[in-house]
């Protein structure tokens, strides 16, 4: 997703002067190497909480601002900043991120995020997208009209499913009358058991939207008692999503990460797989929930 991001910010560039790009000192070459000397990219190194400051500021001149850096940076050092300058506000910034969960794992607790999205879906006025692959990505961006603050979630992983997706709405994967379970993919986690898609029998949602919740395609699903969510944050991260938007009495179980500090050194793989937390593992404790009772 990184990789095109670059150039899917050119394009917008191209077609409306009034785009600005800020780097918070991330994808620097990348982004020169397309965009060159033009004024409408900007590298304001590590001064996140500037960058956001700087960003509202650009907005309240009619200027559309996209912010990039790093989760932790771009998200927990600069919380005062997005909960006062933009969604206070209601300005017209688009933060985008990289290096979510634990992908700079070898960089330790200060480059990790899982908490990201918990901590800025408790906000009013912000929408928060999480695209599960680059065509996504494309998508969300070139769909997103909005003139609220928004918050994108970029990946090094991705998923290989080939769907059209729409902003603030859910994809059904699967929906199976007879089944009274319904599983629900978030982003790229959809990647760890897209293989074992046919061999499940049982409903089937996709969401690459997270803010605005798209209960509608939730409350589709009728007769469900068993609610079971993969995705890459803390555990509880999107569990009051479902609870407070579902209209029937279920049980969720939560497929994500451990609330605990990943400090042992190896990549992110490594420690998904201290955790059990690979396509093998996920698949097995979503047939084990299938089949009880």
């Amino acid at each position: 997703m990184r990789n095109i991001l670059p150039e899917i910010l050119f394009k917008k560039v191209k077609k409306d002067k009034n785009v600005i790009i800020l780097l918070g000192d991330i994808g620097v070459f990348g982004f020169n190497k397309i965009f060159g000397n033009s004024k409408n990219l900007y590298n304001i190194s590590t001064l996140e909480q500037s960058m956001i400051g700087f960003a509202s500021g650009m907005a309240i001149n009619k200027k559309k601002v996209y912010v990039y850096s790093i989760a932790p940076f771009v998200v927990e050092r600069c919380f005062e900043q997005i909960k006062v300058d933009l969604c206070y506000q209601k300005m017209n910034v688009n933060i985008i991120s990289c290096g979510g969960s634990i992908e700079y794992s070898e960089l330790g607790c200060t480059h990790h995020c899982p908490e990201d999205i918990s901590i800025l879906k408790k906000l009013p006025n912000i929408e928060i997208f999480m695209p599960g692959n680059k065509e996504e990505l494309r998508a969300l961006i070139n769909q997103n009209k909005s003139l609220l603050p928004s918050y994108t979630r970029l990946s090094k992983n991705s998923h290989h499913q080939k769907f059209k997706i729409q902003k603030s709405k859910a994809n059904c994967l699967k929906k199976v009358k007879s089944s009274n379970i319904l599983l629900i993919l978030f982003g790229p986690a959809l990647r760890f058991v897209e293989s074992y898609l046919k061999d499940l029998d049982i409903n089937i949602l996709y969401y690459s939207t997270i803010k605005p919740f798209d209960k509608k395609s939730l409350n589709s699903f009728r007769n469900i008692n068993k609610i079971i969510l993969v995705h890459e944050l803390y555990i509880g991260s999107l569990v009051s999503d479902i609870s407070n938007n579902f209209i029937e009495k279920v049980k969720i179980f939560d497929l994500g990460l451990p609330l605990k500090f990943y400090n042992s050194y190896g990549s992110e793989q490594d420690n998904y797989n201290k955790e059990n937390f690979n396509s093998k593992n996920i698949f097995s404790k979503i047939k084990t929930i299938v089949t009880s009772k």
